[in-house]
């Protein structure tokens, strides 16, 4: 169930009484809010259109308003930063890249390249129109250059332009 309303007071005086009927509800106030069967309130806006805080009760229980949760495997908190999901997909970029570094010597550049996609790039890509314009997307971009380094033998301070092109693979700004 969608509800829109542009003030709070005419959110509650039409719709709650209605609203308390279901247990799964959506909710859209100048953002996005969503109430769910577990009693958790999502309050997704950004910092400046917060125009007030909403306390809901459902049958004489609190439900209690979430800063962040996992959806689809995305990370969002309240503020739609996108700075949890990178930091969290960081770690695991840091986990392929010492795979790569452990498994390098003993296999070719085509099966190299073969975990680079299958380990490094459906990570990396994953949710990428959601957070990719963040600022936090320069440090997941640090990461994939420092693979394409390890698969390549080259040294961190080596440019990796050329090296993106031989392997015919995009750097994360151009995706």
């Amino acid at each position: 169930m969608v509800i829109t309303s542009k003030t709070l007071t005419n959110l509650k005086l039409q719709n709650m009484p209605f609203v308390s009927h279901f247990t799964t509800t959506h909710i859209s106030l100048h953002g996005y809010q969503v109430v769910t069967g577990n009693h958790t309130f999502y309050d997704f806006q950004q910092p400046w259109l917060r125009c007030c805080h909403i306390q809901i009760t459902y049958e004489d229980t609190h439900i209690c308003t979430a800063i962040q949760t996992k959806f689809l495997w995305l990370f969002i908190n309240n503020n739609l930063s996108s700075k949890i999901h990178t930091e969290c997909i960081k770690s695991k970029l840091s986990s392929a890249c010492y795979d790569m570094q452990t498994f390098k010597p003993y296999v070719s550049i085509n099966t190299l390249k073969m975990i680079d996609y299958s380990y490094f790039h459906s990570v990396m890509t994953y949710g990428l129109l959601l957070w990719g314009h963040s600022s936090d997307s320069i440090k997941i971009f640090r990461l994939q250059k420092k693979i394409i380094r390890i698969m390549m033998g080259y040294r961190s301070s080596d440019s990796c332009r050329k090296l993106f092109f031989n392997l015919e693979i995009l750097p994360l700004p151009s995706q």
